[in-house]
């Protein structure tokens, strides 16, 4: 070993042209720095414990709205930076950092002097010294525009199942990869005859959907082809009748995943006003699949309405119940869904809009009054024309609205000068 090397060796002197070029290397760095947190708008902050000191990174001020004359030191002044929620939520944080030494993430909301709401994310580290911590070393980020682009998201998310589940016609969404069902709206009973739990994580081939399997090949093929496509066929309900449809569907993409959505349209009667419009036979119209479905509308025309057997079904969030409709007294909405008052005092939430039962309900017995009221006429009690209300046999009263006054009138035959406790003509008894 030299010894030389255990001699102290004495510190170069620096000259002041390396000085400025380390100067200038900070300054640089500092520069890339601020750079890339404005770019980011991501700033940095350091917290001091011993000192009671905060200092911030030019960003912090950018993102805050504050001017480098703030104050950063005054800890109250930093806290009411905060909303309510958000400054307790940093004040848990922040104690919890100290206590247990823990590095914390929070998503906070803070309000500049001009009366801007930003929504900022918050990352503290400690600083340990000695097993103790002395500090926190901090970065702030604006998510505000992550946070608007989540908000517009999710009500773009509520409109399209607002628009799918309200939709007239059957609609249906399938997971593109494996065609599986991962939704269907509830007017799959009334036209398919199965309900919304039977379809949901099947697909058409285990479900046997098409009497012609020939028909799905090639409106998959065209799909597949296009990315949409669009056919007229035969499907089977859940009780092996046959009903023509018309079938359209596209490609949609939902948080990066491509799903298939089909909307599914009845066109028997138009097929069936075809046929006849062509003079078709039976036996080509059999060959179409549209004998048998000509030969139930018939006799459905001759179901009557006293009938035991004729009965509505209706999806309630406990399953599908059947009723009469000479059972029901009055429908009454309730947003997307109509409470049903039926004459033995039970009453059933299903969902279906009123729109829905003023079109289905037989109109000899029944007539809207009022945006939220379709009544069973035959159940009225008595009229009052001061109140403007109808007393039905329960003993509800319902407002008749004005614009429904006249038309209403003039359905159970009474006159505008109707007295307070007119008794409705016996002929609505029938029912």
């Amino acid at each position: 070993m030299n010894p030389q090397d255990n001699q102290d060796v004495e510190p170069a002197l620096v000259t002041k042209k390396e000085l400025a070029a380390s100067e200038n290397v900070l300054t640089d760095r500092d520069f890339i720095l601020h750079q890339i947190q404005k770019l980011a708008k991501t700033g940095s902050w350091n917290f001091d414990h011993l000192t009671h000191s905060t200092s911030w990174s030019d960003e912090m001020y950018n993102i805050h709205g504050l001017d480098k004359k703030f104050d950063t030191n005054d800890y109250n002044a930093v806290l009411e930076l905060y909303d309510p929620h958000s400054k307790q939520l940093f004040l848990d944080a922040a104690k919890l950092l100290f206590e247990q030494k823990k590095p914390f993430d929070i998503t906070a909301r803070i309000l500049t002097p001009l009366g801007y709401l930003k929504w900022v994310r918050v990352l503290g580290y400690p600083v340990i010294q000695v097993e103790e911590v002395t500090g926190i070393i901090g970065i702030t980020s604006d998510i505000t525009a992550l946070k608007e682009s989540e908000h517009l998201l999710r009500a773009s998310e509520e409109k399209f199942t607002k628009a799918f589940h309200n939709n007239p016609n059957l609609m249906a969404l399938m997971r593109e990869e494996d065609m599986l069902i991962v939704d269907v709206n509830e007017k799959v009973y009334p036209l398919l005859g199965y309900t919304r739990e039977e379809l949901i994580a099947k697909t058409t081939p285990g479900i046997k959907l098409y009497q012609d399997p020939a028909d799905r090949e090639r409106f998959m093929s065209a799909y597949h082809q296009h990315g949409a496509a669009e056919i007229e066929c035969t499907l089977l309900k859940k009780d092996g009748d046959a009903i023509r449809v018309s079938i359209n569907g596209s490609r949609i993409e939902i948080k990066g995943q491509h799903y298939f959505m089909l909307v599914i349209k009845d066109i028997s009667f138009k097929k069936i006003a075809e046929a006849y419009s062509a003079g078709q036979s039976m036996r080509q119209m059999k060959e179409e699949g549209l004998s048998r479905r000509i030969e139930k509308l018939v006799r459905q025309l001759k179901v009557n309405h006293n009938d035991p057997l004729h009965k509505l079904a209706l999806p309630t969030l406990e399953g599908v119940i059947f009723i009469k409709p000479g059972d029901i007294i009055y429908c009454e909405a309730h947003s997307n869904y109509t409470q049903l008052h039926l004459s033995d005092k039970r009453k059933y939430m299903v969902s279906k809009t009123l729109k829905e039962f003023e079109t289905s309900l037989p109109e000899e017995y029944f007539f809207r009054i009022h945006n939220s009221y379709i009544i069973n006429l035959s159940f009225i009690k008595k009229y009052n024309k001061g109140e403007g209300t109808v007393v039905m046999e329960n003993d509800v009263a319902l407002d008749v609205s004005k614009r429904k006054k006249e038309n209403f009138l003039a359905r159970i035959g009474v006159k505008k000068s109707v007295g307070e406790n007119h008794a409705v003509p016996a002929k609505f008894k029938a029912i």
